[in-house]
Protein backbone atom coordinates (compact mmCIF):
# COMPACT_ATOMS: atom_id res chain seq x y z
CA UNK A 1 0.00 0.00 0.00
CA UNK A 2 1.78 3.38 -1.23
CA UNK A 3 -0.32 5.91 0.61
CA UNK A 4 -0.28 6.36 4.02
CA UNK A 5 -1.95 9.08 5.80
CA UNK A 6 -2.07 10.41 9.00
CA UNK A 7 -4.62 12.33 11.62
CA UNK A 8 -2.99 14.93 13.12
CA UNK A 9 -4.16 17.64 15.83
CA UNK A 10 -1.32 19.97 16.06
CA UNK A 11 0.61 21.82 12.57
CA UNK A 12 4.14 20.05 12.40
CA UNK A 13 7.01 23.45 12.32
CA UNK A 14 8.16 21.73 8.84
CA UNK A 15 7.48 19.98 6.07
CA UNK A 16 6.87 15.88 6.28
CA UNK A 17 6.92 14.10 2.81
CA UNK A 18 6.18 11.37 4.29
CA UNK A 19 2.37 11.24 4.50
CA UNK A 20 -0.63 12.88 4.07
CA UNK A 21 -1.80 15.21 6.55
CA UNK A 22 -5.64 15.35 7.77
CA UNK A 23 -5.78 18.35 10.07
CA UNK A 24 -8.10 17.93 13.33
CA UNK A 25 -7.21 19.84 15.73
CA UNK A 26 -10.60 19.62 17.94
CA UNK A 27 -8.93 16.14 19.28
CA UNK A 28 -6.08 17.98 20.73
CA UNK A 29 -4.50 15.99 23.76
CA UNK A 30 -7.29 12.74 23.19
CA UNK A 31 -5.68 9.16 22.43
CA UNK A 32 -6.79 7.75 19.54
CA UNK A 33 -9.73 5.61 20.93
CA UNK A 34 -11.28 8.70 22.36
CA UNK A 35 -10.23 10.90 19.00
CA UNK A 36 -12.38 8.60 17.00
CA UNK A 37 -15.96 8.90 19.22
CA UNK A 38 -14.95 12.81 19.05
CA UNK A 39 -14.38 12.89 15.24
CA UNK A 40 -18.64 12.24 14.94
CA UNK A 41 -19.39 14.49 17.57
CA UNK A 42 -19.84 17.87 16.25
CA UNK A 43 -18.82 20.34 19.30
CA UNK A 44 -18.20 23.99 19.88
CA UNK A 45 -16.60 25.96 16.78
CA UNK A 46 -14.44 23.03 15.43
CA UNK A 47 -14.18 25.05 11.99
CA UNK A 48 -13.29 28.07 14.12
CA UNK A 49 -10.78 26.43 15.04
CA UNK A 50 -9.26 24.79 12.19
CA UNK A 51 -9.24 28.07 10.25
CA UNK A 52 -7.30 30.19 13.24
CA UNK A 53 -4.38 27.38 13.24
CA UNK A 54 -4.10 27.40 9.50
CA UNK A 55 -4.24 31.19 9.06
CA UNK A 56 -0.60 31.39 10.54
CA UNK A 57 1.24 28.29 9.14
CA UNK A 58 3.37 28.40 6.35
CA UNK A 59 2.86 27.66 3.06
CA UNK A 60 5.24 25.08 2.41
CA UNK A 61 3.09 23.26 5.28
CA UNK A 62 -0.17 24.15 3.80
CA UNK A 63 0.64 22.57 0.66
CA UNK A 64 0.56 18.88 2.55
CA UNK A 65 -2.46 19.61 4.96
CA UNK A 66 -5.95 18.46 4.67
CA UNK A 67 -8.19 20.82 6.74
CA UNK A 68 -10.62 18.58 8.58
CA UNK A 69 -14.35 20.50 8.18
CA UNK A 70 -17.72 20.00 9.29
CA UNK A 71 -19.51 21.24 6.54
CA UNK A 72 -23.11 21.14 7.98
CA UNK A 73 -22.08 24.58 10.37
CA UNK A 74 -24.78 26.26 10.36
CA UNK A 75 -22.89 29.01 11.58
CA UNK A 76 -20.91 29.26 8.93
CA UNK A 77 -20.88 29.64 4.86
CA UNK A 78 -18.84 26.74 3.87
CA UNK A 79 -18.19 28.41 0.08
CA UNK A 80 -16.30 31.56 1.91
CA UNK A 81 -14.72 28.82 3.98
CA UNK A 82 -13.60 26.57 0.66
CA UNK A 83 -12.28 29.99 -0.90
CA UNK A 84 -10.41 31.54 1.74
CA UNK A 85 -8.89 27.42 2.46
CA UNK A 86 -8.49 27.82 -1.15
CA UNK A 87 -6.52 31.47 -1.20
CA UNK A 88 -4.36 29.95 1.83
CA UNK A 89 -2.98 26.78 -0.28
CA UNK A 90 -3.88 24.18 1.87
CA UNK A 91 -4.25 20.98 -0.09
CA UNK A 92 -7.38 19.37 0.90
CA UNK A 93 -10.24 19.27 2.88
CA UNK A 94 -11.55 16.31 4.51
CA UNK A 95 -14.87 15.33 7.12
CA UNK A 96 -13.51 15.66 10.38
CA UNK A 97 -15.88 15.69 12.29
CA UNK A 98 -18.72 14.15 10.77
CA UNK A 99 -21.88 13.25 11.01
CA UNK A 100 -20.94 10.09 8.90
CA UNK A 101 -21.60 7.52 11.70
CA UNK A 102 -25.63 8.09 11.69
CA UNK A 103 -27.21 5.72 9.66
CA UNK A 104 -30.30 4.13 9.48
CA UNK A 105 -33.48 5.45 11.19
CA UNK A 106 -31.41 8.38 13.24
CA UNK A 107 -29.79 8.95 10.25
CA UNK A 108 -33.05 9.75 8.40
CA UNK A 109 -34.20 11.69 11.52
CA UNK A 110 -31.01 14.26 11.26
CA UNK A 111 -31.38 14.28 7.41
CA UNK A 112 -34.58 16.26 8.22
CA UNK A 113 -32.70 18.67 10.69
CA UNK A 114 -30.64 19.75 8.40
CA UNK A 115 -27.61 17.97 9.98
CA UNK A 116 -26.20 14.70 8.27
CA UNK A 117 -24.07 13.09 6.13
CA UNK A 118 -25.96 13.60 2.86
CA UNK A 119 -25.75 17.45 3.45
CA UNK A 120 -22.41 17.12 4.39
CA UNK A 121 -21.89 16.15 0.68
CA UNK A 122 -23.60 19.09 -0.83
CA UNK A 123 -21.94 21.08 1.29
CA UNK A 124 -18.55 19.93 -0.18
CA UNK A 125 -20.11 20.00 -3.75
CA UNK A 126 -21.57 23.37 -3.36
CA UNK A 127 -18.45 24.72 -2.08
CA UNK A 128 -16.42 23.50 -4.46
CA UNK A 129 -18.46 24.82 -7.02
CA UNK A 130 -17.76 28.14 -5.84
CA UNK A 131 -14.12 27.80 -5.96
CA UNK A 132 -13.55 29.24 -9.87
CA UNK A 133 -11.82 26.45 -10.79
CA UNK A 134 -9.27 26.25 -8.06
CA UNK A 135 -8.74 22.84 -6.72
CA UNK A 136 -8.77 21.58 -3.24
CA UNK A 137 -8.32 17.69 -2.84
CA UNK A 138 -10.54 15.88 -0.78
CA UNK A 139 -10.66 12.88 1.81
CA UNK A 140 -14.20 11.85 2.59
CA UNK A 141 -14.71 9.38 5.91
CA UNK A 142 -17.80 6.80 4.97
CA UNK A 143 -18.57 4.11 7.29
CA UNK A 144 -20.69 2.15 4.82
CA UNK A 145 -20.87 1.49 1.04
CA UNK A 146 -24.28 3.26 0.51
CA UNK A 147 -22.31 6.12 2.16
CA UNK A 148 -19.24 5.82 -0.02
CA UNK A 149 -21.32 5.28 -3.41
CA UNK A 150 -23.63 8.70 -2.28
CA UNK A 151 -19.82 10.52 -1.94
CA UNK A 152 -18.93 9.40 -5.52
CA UNK A 153 -22.14 10.51 -7.30
CA UNK A 154 -21.66 13.94 -5.42
CA UNK A 155 -18.38 14.07 -6.95
CA UNK A 156 -15.92 13.41 -4.08
CA UNK A 157 -14.13 10.15 -5.64
CA UNK A 158 -11.57 9.74 -2.61
CA UNK A 159 -12.48 7.67 -0.03
CA UNK A 160 -12.06 6.83 3.64
CA UNK A 161 -13.62 3.47 4.52
CA UNK A 162 -14.23 3.30 8.62
CA UNK A 163 -14.19 -0.54 9.71
CA UNK A 164 -15.66 0.84 13.39
CA UNK A 165 -13.56 -0.34 16.40
CA UNK A 166 -12.38 -3.80 17.16
CA UNK A 167 -12.96 -3.63 21.64
CA UNK A 168 -14.22 -6.76 22.56
CA UNK A 169 -14.54 -8.31 19.33
CA UNK A 170 -13.78 -11.97 18.15
CA UNK A 171 -11.06 -13.32 15.24
CA UNK A 172 -14.05 -14.14 13.33
CA UNK A 173 -15.46 -10.62 13.25
CA UNK A 174 -12.21 -9.24 12.22
CA UNK A 175 -12.10 -11.58 9.49
CA UNK A 176 -15.87 -10.47 8.55
CA UNK A 177 -15.06 -6.81 8.52
CA UNK A 178 -11.41 -7.38 6.02
CA UNK A 179 -13.23 -9.35 3.99
CA UNK A 180 -16.16 -6.21 3.81
CA UNK A 181 -13.72 -3.63 3.59
CA UNK A 182 -12.27 -5.44 0.38
CA UNK A 183 -15.44 -5.44 -1.18
CA UNK A 184 -16.39 -2.21 -0.37
CA UNK A 185 -13.37 -1.13 -1.74
CA UNK A 186 -13.80 -2.70 -5.20
CA UNK A 187 -17.61 -1.93 -5.20
CA UNK A 188 -16.35 1.71 -4.68
CA UNK A 189 -13.47 1.66 -7.43
CA UNK A 190 -16.03 -0.03 -10.43
CA UNK A 191 -18.32 2.68 -9.29
CA UNK A 192 -16.00 5.56 -10.26
CA UNK A 193 -13.64 5.86 -6.98
CA UNK A 194 -10.59 7.09 -7.60
CA UNK A 195 -8.67 6.46 -3.95
CA UNK A 196 -10.03 3.89 -1.31
CA UNK A 197 -8.11 4.40 1.78
CA UNK A 198 -9.02 2.15 5.31
CA UNK A 199 -8.68 4.13 8.69
CA UNK A 200 -6.54 1.76 10.80
CA UNK A 201 -8.61 1.98 13.65
CA UNK A 202 -5.76 1.51 16.74
CA UNK A 203 -8.07 -1.60 18.33
CA UNK A 204 -8.47 -3.26 15.19
CA UNK A 205 -5.55 -2.11 13.10
CA UNK A 206 -2.90 -5.05 13.23
CA UNK A 207 -5.81 -7.72 12.84
CA UNK A 208 -6.94 -6.19 9.48
CA UNK A 209 -6.14 -8.51 6.09
CA UNK A 210 -6.83 -5.43 3.42
CA UNK A 211 -6.43 -5.99 -0.41
CA UNK A 212 -3.52 -4.14 -2.09
CA UNK A 213 -5.44 -4.79 -5.11
CA UNK A 214 -8.58 -2.69 -4.05
CA UNK A 215 -7.37 -0.61 -1.29
CA UNK A 216 -4.71 2.23 -2.02
CA UNK A 217 -3.31 3.07 1.88
CA UNK A 218 -4.49 3.76 5.52
CA UNK A 219 -4.97 6.19 7.59
CA UNK A 220 -3.78 6.08 10.81
CA UNK A 221 -3.66 8.37 14.17
CA UNK A 222 -1.23 10.23 15.05
CA UNK A 223 -1.94 12.61 17.82
CA UNK A 224 1.13 15.54 17.26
Amino acid sequence: MKTQSRIITQLPGQVDQSAELLFFPLAHGLDAAIADVLAVMPIGDANGLCLDQLAHASPTILKQVYAGLLTVDPLRDMCRVFQSLAELGVGGVCNLPSTAVFEGVFGRAMDSSDVSFRLELEAFRDAFASIDGRKLDTRIFCYSLAQGLMAIESGLRQIVLHPGDGIGKSDNYVTSISASLNEMARQLKLAGAEQVLVYSHPTIKERLTLSTEVIDGKVVFDGR
